[in-house]
């Protein structure tokens, strides 16, 4: 015997409202984001939040919205600007300003967790009446009014910790700057690697001199002379010279292939008709194939390279700097583009004006097993590359 099933109606996801704290501190909330609609965008406010434990009240200070189309849409607050009184809740109205009409309309609540001090709940519930947001193909009876969401604030002990390694102070401290610190610290891992591998390419031409780091070579004590320059443009202009030239090579063997074709053509009887089609191909072909060599070639000047080689070891030299001090503003302005019009300078680069062509070099990928006798030295330390990893 079949059992009795109950249907129930599915809930609406493509039109639900949900609160997201997106950024706090120790403090209050800093940052909350509402997403009113699956696919209808994200409303992001910057607020300024504190807790009185007396009251047990979340009190809000200040509530702007974080300014996207500001043309398009403009919002109003039933506090209006003013946020004087102690209120931990606030009424927002969105407008579209074309269609002159409103379109989202939520309260949001803040509050403090029962029986706890460092852990804010958060509330938003849509206002909007039913009938004035029905929209065709949309079940809005179904659609949850409310949603709750909370966070625990940083504690002190956690913003000390993390504003130590970013040398700012614990009030600079948020959830923002502790993932970008982190995102720091990672890249810091990765990136020692990579700059053990490029250093010790760099400096194989002066281990003669002693020299394995390539920040002694940009010091004041030991400045990177016209000598050792040309030692190091040397090696790398060798390496990449035989890259070049056998590409080269290749690109020529296609032409000369292609020209016999043509060669053909011209002497088949059906140039007129059915071939002529292949052969304007061909001509554009090897045209194509000319200026690849051309751009090849233009890289192959050993004076660009130079020019390059130079910038490039004072662009890793401050790297190395940041890198052993654990220098966190150093790396969060080239993260987020600050402060950062020397390193723009040296990285106007010769070797940017043709960095479509590393396609061209079809270096095959082979496997090589560690027989456990390579060595690496990273950061001033020779170490056993197997070890490494």
């Amino acid at each position: 015997m079949e059992k009795d099933k109950t249907y129930k109606p599915k809930q609406n996801r493509s039109s639900i409202i949900r609160i997201i704290l997106s950024n706090y501190d120790m403090i209050g909330i800093k940052e909350l984001k509402i997403l009113y609609q699956k696919q209808g965008g994200v409303d992001t406010f910057n607020l300024e939040s504190s807790i009185d434990l007396d009251s047990r009240k979340v009190i809000i200070k200040s509530f702007k919205v974080k300014a996207k189309e500001i043309k398009r849409y403009s919002f109003s607050y039933d506090t209006g600007d003013n946020f004087s009184e102690d209120k931990n809740s606030v009424t927002i109205t969105k407008v579209d300003n074309i269609l002159n009409k409103e379109i989202r309309k939520y309260k949001i609540t803040l509050s403090l967790k029962e029986k706890t001090t460092d852990v804010i709940l958060a509330e938003v519930e849509d206002k909007l009446e039913e009938s004035e947001k029905k929209v065709s193909g949309i079940r809005t009876n179904f659609r949850n009014r409310t949603s709750k969401t909370e966070r625990k604030l940083l504690s002190q002990e956690v913003c000390k910790n993390y504003s130590e390694i970013a040398r700012v102070s614990t009030e600079d401290i948020d959830s923002l700057k502790i993932y970008k610190i982190k995102r720091f610290l990672s890249y810091r891992s990765n990136l020692l690697m990579y700059f053990a591998l490029i250093n010790n390419f760099l400096c194989a031409p002066l281990k003669n001199e002693g020299i394995t780091e390539i920040w002694k070579i940009s010091k004041e004590d030991a400045p990177l002379s016209d000598e050792r320059l040309e030692k190091i443009t040397g090696h790398v202009f060798n390496t990449l010279s035989k890259e070049i030239e056998n590409r080269v090579n290749q690109l020529q063997k296609r032409i000369s292939k292609n020209n016999r074709e043509i060669e053909e053509l011209k002497i088949s009887c059906n140039y007129k008709n059915n071939n002529k089609r292949k052969y304007n191909q061909l001509e554009l072909l090897n045209k194509d194939l000319d200026k690849k060599i051309s751009e090849l070639s233009g890289y192959s000047s050993k004076e660009n390279l130079k020019q390059d080689l130079k910038k490039v070891i004072e662009i890793f030299s401050n790297f190395r700097h940041a890198l052993m001090h654990y220098d966190y503003m150093y790396f969060e302005n080239l993260f987020e583009n600050k402060a950062c019009d020397n390193l723009k300078n040296l990285l106007d680069l010769n070797f940017f004006k043709y960095t479509k062509l590393i396609e061209e070099f079809k270096i095959e990928n082979k496997t090589n097993y560690l027989d456990g006798e390579e060595k690496l030295s990273v950061l001033g330390k020779t170490k056993n590359i197997k070890n490494l990893y």
